[in-house]
């Protein structure tokens, strides 16, 4: 094993004339050594990755009105407690945001591939119409810059009708984030009762039953960036009956992406009321997509509707 630097000069100092010349072939012998390859030695060289950070990716959760009182507690458990081993590897780390006025600052701080997490909201979103809260030109021009040069996003419920261009109800109107090409609405004769809605997962082809409180169907719009669809509402004639239609999507957008669902995936039993019987939770299903989104790659690689190509 090789003496360090300190210790060659020890040795140097102390024994005359005979150790300078040890000093002399140690340091010889030192240089030589920095430019051998570590495989001489039988250590293998780590690759290298030009322009890959190596550094831990955050899920930033925006958590201020008008998302609902511990709505980001869900998220937070998975992203401590992964279930599944995709999720454990990558290990991102997860912060929490009250402020929308914050969230420009907050995106410059954060490492590559992270993640912007806005999940379900209270009914009434008048609190991004005006206010402190207000969704100000300012932080969603951060937020699409954030997104074309490589961010992520996720919204669910609430986060995700915000990702169209414009929202309005009864109650407010307002710019949203246009970061999704889609319009996104209510079920018509929507009564906002928590129940399940039978969805395909296109991903998987299972048939999940998904926590839904009055979340939203998305339509899409024309675009060039990429489209993958990901899950699709079964018809349904309950009390709520409808023919279907988009339940989650993921696009491009510039070299980031965007993912956005209108169920809970990310809800388990202590998210009702009073659970029914026959609930499952997916939660290994938004794990998936968040490591889908973490992982290395700009833009979405696989090609949906919409696909330029």
């Amino acid at each position: 094993m090789m003496l360090p630097l300190s210790d060659w000069r020890e040795k140097s100092q102390g024994s005359g004339a005979k150790m300078g010349h040890y000093w002399f072939y140690g340091m010889v012998w030192f240089g030589l050594s920095a430019c051998l390859p570590l495989q001489a030695s039988g250590q293998s060289v780590p690759p290298r990755h030009e322009g890959v950070s190596t550094a831990t990716p955050v899920v930033l959760i925006y958590a201020g009105p008008p998302v609902c009182r511990d709505c980001e507690m869900p998220i937070l458990q998975i992203l401590q407690q992964p279930q599944t081993p995709a999720l454990k590897a990558l290990a991102p780390k997860a912060r929490v945001l009250r402020s929308w006025a914050d969230i420009p600052q907050a995106l410059k701080t954060l490492p590559p591939r992270s993640v912007l997490l806005i999940p379900g909201t209270d009914d009434d979103l008048r609190a991004w119409a005006s206010g402190p809260q207000q969704m100000s030109r300012p932080t969603i021009v951060a937020i699409q810059r954030w997104l074309r040069a490589g961010g992520r996003y996720v919204g669910i419920c609430g986060g995700a009708i915000v990702a169209q261009a414009e929202y309005e109800d009864g109650l407010s109107s307002f710019k949203a984030l246009n970061i999704a090409p889609i319009t996104a609405d209510n079920f018509a004769d929507e009564d906002a009762v928590e129940r399940i809605e039978k969805v395909r997962w296109l991903p998987t082809g299972q048939i999940i039953g998904a926590y839904f409180q009055a979340g939203s169907v998305l339509q899409l719009l024309p675009s060039q960036e990429r489209v993958e669809v990901l899950g699709h509402y079964l018809p349904s004639t309950g009390k709520v009956a409808h023919h279907g239609g988009i339940a989650a999507a993921q696009f491009s957008y510039g070299q980031g992406k965007v993912f956005i669902t209108g169920v809970h995936l990310e809800a388990k039993h202590d998210f009702w009321d009073k659970p029914p019987a026959d609930f499952v939770p997916h939660t290994e299903l938004l794990e998936a997509v968040l490591v889908d989104l973490i992982s290395q790659g700009g833009a979405i690689e696989r090609g949906g509707l919409n696909d330029p190509d």
